[in-house]
């Protein structure tokens, strides 16, 4: 026969192991709810879009960029990014299958190494355009100069 002593501990250990799988659970359910609620809004805004902007246009696609799409500008903003800009830039290019894009990619005055960096891809998609302020400055002005200079080419015809 079993001992009482021994009794009386093997309920306690049974209390204090459910006990801290409440604690456990309660937790779970707990870190679960921002989650949930990423999910509500998802829904929400699907459903909204569904009765609202769904019935009046149609959603945008992948395929319906090709033909008579245009040409795509895409800016890259680069402050000390020699290790890895002509790696991506050749990547990005080798890749992208898109009949009219170009790629600007906006370099500090005081960062030889990333201009020389995007220098040295040498292609004609490529267009350099240097900040009028040394780096590192905020991404938003080096945006700012790169969309700058994509309208121009667009006014002067070359995009």
């Amino acid at each position: 026969m079993i001992a009482m002593s021994a009794l009386y501990a093997l309920a306690a250990f049974h209390g204090a192991t459910r006990e801290a799988l409440a604690f456990v659970s309660a937790g779970l359910a707990l870190s679960s709810l921002d989650g949930l609620a990423v999910d509500a809004a998802f829904f929400a805004r699907l459903a909204w879009r569904r009765v609202t902007v769904y019935r009046h246009h149609a959603r945008a696609q992948a395929d319906r960029l090709g033909g008579d799409g245009g040409a795509m500008a895409i800016l890259v903003p680069a402050w000390d990014e020699a290790a890895v800009i002509g790696p991506m830039l050749r990547a990005l290019v080798a890749g992208l299958d898109y009949p009219d894009y170009r790629v600007f990619v906006g370099v500090y005055p005081n960062d030889p190494a990333t201009q020389a960096e995007v220098a040295g891809v040498r292609d004609q998609c490529i267009t350099i355009v240097t900040c009028t302020r040394p780096g590192p400055t905020t991404k938003a002005d080096c945006l700012n100069h790169l969309w700058r200079a994509a309208v121009a080419d667009e006014t002067r015809g070359i995009m």
